[in-house]
């Protein structure tokens, strides 16, 4: 079931404490609502086994019948049951792609007027192309009967600088944003543990990684919410 993080005094373990992270905000569901993510959530993974495009609209379409009963005008990316699959580790899709998923039951909402003629190949190689830009892009492939090799193209020199005009590195990372990526890069890693992975450990080793036990569950328990919240109080984060 799809349960709130609740920091607790019951984690015993950095297998625990690297769960409770992952974990961590998931938006509380009333009893209707935890059995449609239920349903929808391994429906997703059953689902897993197409790829691509067509994977992107039969996962969209389950999603707007099992939450908004088919009406895709109804579709909000800050409902619960969605934000609950967005944040659900075995479903291993990205909440873009979800976000995705859900455009395309309505393609024009992604590709504009142009969507009823976009053939599938060039609606692929225009979902992850920045909004600003998609819609020009889809009408041109449209008017000028691109194939994809030029669709590529147009893509490539729609990301170029125009003439004259200087080109800037990225912005560095705030140091706060760095600390995080390395935190999740190592969480990602972190595949548990067992007492055979730990049986080689000396007295000494055991409480000097046990302190950082206790220093990750702090972090935890104290840090990463007050990072989230921020992420949402500076804009740059839709729930």
């Amino acid at each position: 079931m799809a349960k709130p993080f609740k920091p607790t005094k019951l984690v015993r373990s950095e297998t625990d404490v690297l769960q409770a992270a992952i974990v961590v905000a998931l938006p509380q569901l009333s009893r209707d609502q935890d059995a449609v993510f239920e349903r929808l959530r391994e429906q997703i993974i059953q689902a897993r086994q197409s790829k691509g495009l067509e994977f992107l609209k039969h996962i969209g379409k389950l999603v707007v019948d099992g939450i908004w009963n088919g009406d895709a005008s109804q579709i909000d990316n800050g409902d619960a049951v969605f934000q609950a699959l967005c944040k659900d580790p075995e479903i291993k899709v990205s909440q873009s792609n979800l976000w995705y998923a859900l455009q395309l039951q309505d393609p024009e909402l992604l590709f504009g007027e142009a969507a009823k003629d976009l053939l599938p190949s060039h609606q692929k190689r225009l979902l992850h192309v920045p909004e600003e830009r998609r819609k020009d892009l889809a009408q041109l492939a449209v008017d000028q009967r691109l194939t994809v090799e030029q669709l590529e193209d147009k893509i490539r020199e729609s990301r170029a600088p125009a003439e004259g005009q200087k080109v800037r590195g990225a912005k560095p990372l705030p140091t706060a944003a760095k600390r995080f990526s390395s935190l999740a890069a190592a969480a990602d890693k972190f595949d548990g543990v067992s007492a055979t992975d730990l049986s080689g450990l000396t007295e000494e080793k055991a409480r000097a990684m046990h302190k950082k036990v206790q220093s990750l569950r702090q972090l935890f328990e104290e840090w990463l919410p007050e990072f989230e919240a921020e992420l949402i109080r500076i804009g740059k984060l839709q729930v």
